[in-house]
């Protein structure tokens, strides 16, 4: 940093200024803990010296100069021309203590970040989505059916049956966030564009859930599935004495009844899931089998797709 400043004739910034700064101490922190180190390994220190320079306890010559078997042969007019020593026990002991997160105890950084949790996404993988090819989308739909075929006699008029169409237009809604995030961020964290972009990109997902179900239709709001007046085929509305079961059969078979209609998914709620899976008789019995039992053999048999927010464990699903 030094020699760039010098080279473009210029001071340091204050920036450039604080990281010398941090970067001289941990050279001053790290040549200390060099230091001690090394004084640990001079021959005439203590092995049991701590790392703070003090002494717990007699070195190896220590312990060998005053041990009995030294004394024995230490004398040469007393010891004879072959002698030894025997074996000397010696026990050593050094002590090392830090800090965690320090120059000895390093920190451990895992890669990656731990996301929060967010709901699975099951809503919009229910419908086709086709790429807009403007705003607004325009279409031609039925208004109006009318059938009126019958049985006639020969040379009888037939009846006239009648189409009436009309034009849709549908404008198209945006669902956006953001984050500000800094350049210095993105240099110094080399994945996490991809894990920003990642994440926005479920916030989105997240709320358009929530949009395809409740939104009431209002600019900038799309035209959820359950808001007032967009509820056209089959509308059901729970009855104080049906339970949650029987609630969503007779939705159902409303459907049915009305425009012969097969409704193929379920869309519930997990807390009146819990209350349908855990419906008992009388005996104590559950209407749909134990529920640890019969969630791998409904898993196997029942013909479910990939994301169906219908849970698989139901034994039910393939009457509705």
């Amino acid at each position: 940093m030094f020699e760039t400043a010098d080279r473009q004739g210029r001071e340091l910034t204050a920036k450039e200024r604080e990281d010398a700064a941090a970067l001289l101490d941990e050279a001053k922190a790290q040549k200390g803990v060099e230091e001690r180190i090394g004084q640990l390994e001079v021959a005439d220190v203590p092995w049991d010296r701590g790392i703070d320079g003090t002494i717990g306890g007699r070195g190896l010559g220590d312990q060998f100069v005053s041990s009995k078997e030294y004394a024995s042969i230490r004398d040469p007019a007393t010891r004879s021309e072959i002698w030894s020593s025997g074996g000397i026990e010696l026990q050593t002991k050094a002590t090392l203590t830090s800090t965690p997160g320090t120059a000895l105890t390093p920190a451990a950084y895992i890669p990656g970040v731990v996301s929060t949790l967010f709901q699975r996404l099951y809503v919009s993988d229910l419908m086709p989505q086709p790429q807009a090819a403007g705003n607004p989308v325009r279409f031609v739909s039925e208004t109006t059916a009318t059938n009126a075929a019958a049985a006639v006699a020969e040379g009888a008029a037939k009846p006239e049956s009648a189409f009436v169409f009309g034009e849709t237009s549908e404008p198209v809604r945006k669902i956006a966030t953001m984050l500000p995030v800094s350049d210095e961020l993105l240099e110094d964290a080399a994945q996490i564009s991809a894990y920003l972009n990642q994440r926005l990109q479920l916030f989105v997902q997240v709320q358009e859930e929530a949009q395809l179900l409740l939104g009431n239709g209002t600019a900038p709001n799309l035209a959820g599935f359950i808001s007032p007046g967009n509820r056209t085929i089959g509308t059901y509305a729970r009855g104080t004495a049906d339970d949650n079961a029987l609630a969503i059969f007779k939705a159902a078979n409303g459907t049915r009844g009305s425009s012969f209609l097969e409704p193929d998914t379920v869309v519930i709620n997990p807390t009146n899931w819990q209350a349908i899976r855990t419906a008992k008789d009388s005996s104590g019995q559950y209407y749909g089998g134990v529920p640890s039992t019969v969630h791998t053999e409904a898993r196997r048999d029942l013909p479910h797709r990939a994301n169906s927010p219908w849970p698989r464990s139901c034994g039910a699903c393939a009457s509705l």
